[in-house]
């Protein structure tokens, strides 16, 4: 891998994609960094802790074990540097069960900050619609493209 911006992202979303599957939800938290945003239907939700995180992932496990979810796949758009600690970019996220598709297709934006020397996730915008629950597969947004991230906040943690 090298270490252009489109290559770390995509490492990124890879990652997120296989603990996601293998239902690792500690890793899947592990490369965010807390508070992390996440932008739905142009609302703010934040999720303020690792622990929380958690919470969240085992119930959306359930929702994708419940609806035979085999494959998460994100494909990068692209990605660029904002400075040499901060990037940002835009994929496209598939979810499937075997051959047939769960969900159109929808975009999302995400903010990655080096902290520590490691990549970890801040923001995300996704142009899907909020679910009522956590337990609702996502509805792609009549909007194609997911909103703005929000502003930068420089004080990062990782727990």
């Amino acid at each position: 891998m090298g270490d252009d911006a489109v290559s770390i992202y995509q490492a990124h979303i890879d990652a997120l994609s296989d603990t996601l599957l293998r239902r690792d939800h500690h890793a899947f938290s592990g490369r965010m960094s807390f508070p992390h945003t996440m932008i739905l239907d142009n609302q703010a939700v934040v999720t303020p802790d690792a622990e929380t995180s958690f919470h969240n992932l085992t119930e959306y496990a359930m929702t994708f074990q419940s609806q035979r979810v085999t494959e998460f796949i994100r494909l990068c758009s692209g990605a660029h540097f904002v400075t040499p600690t901060r990037m940002e970019g835009t994929h496209v996220f598939h979810m499937l069960s075997g051959a047939t598709r769960l969900s159109a297709p929808y975009a999302n934006r995400l903010r990655l900050e080096l902290i520590n020397g490691v990549w970890l996730e801040t923001a995300t915008s996704n142009a899907i619609r909020r679910a009522n629950a956590l337990s609702s597969l996502p509805v792609a947004s009549d909007t194609p493209q997911p909103a703005p991230l929000p502003l930068f906040a420089p004080e990062r943690t990782r727990t």
